[in-house]
């Protein structure tokens, strides 16, 4: 599974399950922030500023065999295009199976970027209406990895059409 999180300042979670653990509040932190702060602001009237990352892309796994699962890889973002999530995603699918571990499928939310890096791929199963479902596993070919928009956030998406439909007004308009 793979999403992208934005950051929260002062949150503290555990890198190996993801959890949040707790908040600080220290000064020296908050310092440093303010500095940091007005470094950005005076980098952004020139012409050659860096980014700074505004979420991160990260990168769970959940194993069906075991009860193994937790965060795999985190990767700071500034922006987020489908040709960075498909370099990262296939370096984290290559670590993954060279530790053993067998990547059979890739669950994302149905956010545009995650849409349109599933259509970047070759199709092991073509269908008439051209969805992308499957690919071959280029770090191991002698599987597909299947392509799967989770439920709770497909969920979220048909609630949100309904809502729009105007179906709760006995119309469709």
């Amino acid at each position: 599974m793979f999403d992208e999180m934005s950051f929260i300042r002062n949150v503290v979670y555990d890198k190996g399950t993801g959890k949040i653990v707790g908040y600080a509040n220290l000064d020296a932190v908050e310092e440093e922030l303010r500095l940091l702060e007005k470094q950005l602001s005076e980098e952004s009237q020139q012409e050659d500023s860096t980014p700074v990352a505004k979420t991160m892309l990260t990168f769970t796994t959940r194993c069906i065999a075991r009860r193994d699962h937790g965060v795999v890889a985190c990767f700071p973002t500034a922006i987020s295009t489908k040709e960075i999530l498909h370099s990262r995603t296939w370096v984290v699918i290559e670590a993954l199976e060279l530790a053993g571990i067998k990547v059979i499928a890739l669950i994302a939310d149905g956010h545009p970027v995650n849409i349109a890096f599933f259509n970047m791929h070759e199709p092991l199963s073509v269908l008439p209406s051209a969805v992308i479902f499957d690919t071959l596993n280029i770090s191991s070919v002698d599987r597909p990895v299947y392509f799967f928009t989770d439920l709770p956030h497909l969920l979220k998406t048909i609630r949100k059409y309904f809502s729009n439909s105007g179906a709760h007004k006995k119309t469709l308009c």
